[in-house]
């Protein structure tokens, strides 16, 4: 396995060039974690310095945010074959996060440097007709002052647009009611890397009490959105929590100096 070598910027964009090539999608799995283990946390710690001995370029700047699934989304480059490499960071002082069910517009493959969590999988179905009336009459209770009573696995989903990149907001956009059903159930553990393809959404689950602040270290494939979607409790008012507008140059050192920080407890 190729190891990285080069700590630099362009020494991560040519090592994820010379291992992943065109990005076959059929070699993405193997390809994608492979990459990420020959980074290592070694890697990812010597990259951080890196940047803050010799300042962060605008690019990263640019490409990061705070996500509304609770983490600050360190953007680190995006290559010639439209894969990107970031860093998603849970701070420890909350208490617990845990996503909604979600898909992606891309496959990924995910290494974590620190912590661990509970990761999930679903399949997403349509609801019958019958399911429909029992969801529409559950509703209607509920508008009239009745006990709203509906099982979790009724869902609404909710396509996401593309964020804007100058408010920095999402705005999820209503579609349809849907039932889930999970299909698997994990602990991701710390040093473990795993790949999942856009056909699996999914949730995670982290105590961050407990396991500390979450680092994972994420590479993405090639973009395709047509079937993005985040799924919201029928039982409950629609909160989507934003992330804040485009953050500058010092938030960004902020939360690369606390990353480092947690990574150089290992």
């Amino acid at each position: 396995m190729k190891k990285l070598n080069d700590f630099t910027l362009d020494g991560i964009q040519n090592y994820l060039l010379d291992v992943l090539g065109n990005d076959p999608e059929t070699e993405r799995g193997e390809n994608y974690v492979n990459a990420l283990q020959g980074i290592g946390i070694d890697g990812v710690r010597n990259f951080l310095t890196s940047l803050l001995n010799k300042g962060i370029p605008d690019s990263i700047v640019k490409s990061s945010y705070f996500h509304p699934n609770k983490f600050f989304k360190l953007g680190i480059c995006r290559l010639s074959n439209c894969v990107k490499l970031r860093i998603h960071f849970w701070n420890k002082h909350h208490l617990e996060a845990q996503t909604p069910i979600h898909s992606h517009a891309w496959d990924y493959a995910s290494f974590l440097l620190s912590g661990s969590y509970l990761h999930e999988t679903f399949q997403v179905l349509d609801v019958n007709e019958t399911e429909l009336a029992e969801i529409e009459k559950a509703k209607k209770a509920h508008q009239e002052g009745a006990v709203f009573s509906l099982p979790e696995h009724y869902l609404g989903l909710y396509k996401i647009p593309k964020r804007d990149e100058i408010s920095g907001k999402f705005q999820p956009e209503w579609n349809k009611y849907v039932r889930v059903e999970r299909q698997t159930s994990k602990i991701e553990q710390e040093g473990k890397a795993y790949f999942l393809s856009t056909e699996f959404p999914h949730r995670i689950t982290i105590n961050l009490k407990e396991v500390g602040s979450l680092i994972t270290l994420v590479l993405t494939s090639i973009t395709d959105r047509k079937n993005l979607f985040t799924l919201q409790p029928i039982h409950r008012n629609k909160t989507f929590d934003n992330p804040s507008p485009n953050v500058d140059y010092s938030t960004v050192k902020n939360q690369l100096e606390m990353i480092l920080e947690e990574i150089d407890r290992k």
